[in-house]
């Protein structure tokens, strides 16, 4: 939204409706929020993935970051809320001649999600049946009220740090922010769920998530999500300079 200090992301304000783990509304409570519950689904509580949890962080922060360990750890930690979040519908897909009969009838049958022309005369077509209701009967090991429970307590957890005003937040994930003075050490360390300090920049550079460059002490470091060049001898990760994405500020 545009505003008088320029481009921001604002927070809603007034009456809206929408759906909320409980949790998240109790924090919300101790911000001023007021909310009038509707109706609601009751769910028994538990730490149902605290071994998991901690078998695998453990052995992330005592693998080298180059090992499948570390690796394979990371992505079982960090796909474990979307994995059960997806969607219970199954897309079929099928290769087709353009304007067939057969491709016809699909569309006409079948719920199309999406034509992907293949400019050889032929269409890859990919589509839900009508009554999607069948995969229910596939045991897919999806739960949402799960995956809403753990982004929602991401959210909590990171609401401590957004709503203070002793320091100014540049940028904030579940388990990162960036600010312009040192945090308490009491949030600081390798536990799990405590920040770890990475850097400290005399000056830098957000273009987007996952996308800065920035200048410490004794370095300059750049982060472009999946962009990398190598040197062809060395093997050494070439870095963009800062005052090459400074222009990528402005618009056009």
């Amino acid at each position: 939204m545009k505003t008088d200090k320029g481009l921001r992301t604002i927070a809603p304000i007034g009456k809206w409706l929408g759906s909320y783990l409980s949790e998240e509304l109790f924090n919300a409570l101790k911000h001023g929020y007021t909310f009038k519950v509707l109706r609601g689904y009751l769910f028994d509580k538990e730490y149902i993935f605290k071994d998991y949890v901690d078998f695998l962080y453990n052995l992330k922060v005592n693998s080298s970051k180059d090992t499948p360990d570390y690796i394979i750890s990371k992505l079982l930690l960090n796909s474990l809320y979307g994995r059960f979040g997806m969607s219970p519908y199954m897309e079929n897909h099928i290769i087709l001649e353009s304007n067939s009969l057969e491709a016809t009838s699909i569309s006409k049958n079948k719920i199309i999600t999406d034509i992907l022309h293949l400019n050889n005369g032929k269409d890859l077509i990919s589509y839900l049946d009508n009554k999607c209701d069948k995969d229910w009967d596939r045991i897919l090991n999806i739960s949402i009220p799960i995956s809403a429970a753990v982004t929602a307590f991401a959210r909590i957890h990171m609401s401590q740090f957004k709503n203070r005003d002793d320091f100014t937040l540049f940028y904030t994930d579940t388990d990162s922010i960036d600010i312009n003075k040192p945090l308490e050490p009491k949030f600081v360390g390798k536990e799990l769920g405590k920040m770890k300090l990475e850097h400290v920049f005399d000056r830098i550079l957000f273009l987007a998530p996952k996308v800065y460059s920035g200048i410490t002490s004794s370095n300059k470091i750049t982060k472009v999500k999946g962009y990398k060049i190598k040197e062809k001898f060395t093997g050494k990760t070439n870095n963009i300079e800062l005052e090459k994405l400074l222009p990528l500020l402005n618009k056009k």
